[in-house]
């Protein structure tokens, strides 16, 4: 019997002893939020004043193009951005078109730069499409107010899209 009891003992050892368990299967990360078609940005944040070259992107610029690149890299089914720059109507006509195709050729370079490797184009469109009702005679306060009108918008076509375009 000594066998038996032996056998039996080491099995209700073995019943009270802590058998590793495996830990429960982690959750995968909730994807990331699906890139909006569209993403406007301040050129008021985005750049020096009356600058449109890489070199007066803004830190804060900087990190706002930073984020979208990420998201656009997540996206991964993204197949071309179009960037359009826009001035708000202060100054001539010439030198804001001019201006906001400067900005938008340097944000094309600068995705290209962070590795965008879809096909990007870039347009500017000058004071065209302007948003604000400003009306006041103060130059500075006029010129906060146009504020919203100096800004650029990515648009992102994705497979089976195409970006409508006013070239």
């Amino acid at each position: 019997m000594g066998v038996e009891d032996a056998m039996t003992e080491a099995q209700q050892h073995l019943a009270t002893c802590g058998v590793p368990q495996a830990p429960p299967p982690v959750a995968p990360p909730p994807p990331p939020p699906p890139l909006p078609p569209m993403v406007t940005l301040s050129t008021d944040a985005l750049f020096l004043f009356d600058r449109g070259d890489i070199a007066a992107i803004t830190d804060g610029g900087r990190s706002k193009l930073d984020a979208v690149i990420d998201d656009l890299k997540r996206a991964g089914d993204v197949t071309s951005v179009s960037i359009a720059g826009y001035t708000d109507r202060l100054g001539s006509a010439s030198y804001n078109r001019a201006l906001s195709q400067r900005r938008a050729t340097s944000l094309q370079r600068y995705l290209q730069s962070h590795g965008v490797k879809v096909r990007i184009q870039a347009h500017g469109h000058g004071p065209a499409s302007p948003g604000a009702q400003c009306t006041m005679k103060n130059h500075r306060a006029l010129a906060d107010c146009l504020a919203g009108d100096r800004r650029v918008e990515l648009r992102f076509a994705r497979k089976g899209e195409r970006i409508d375009s006013d070239e």
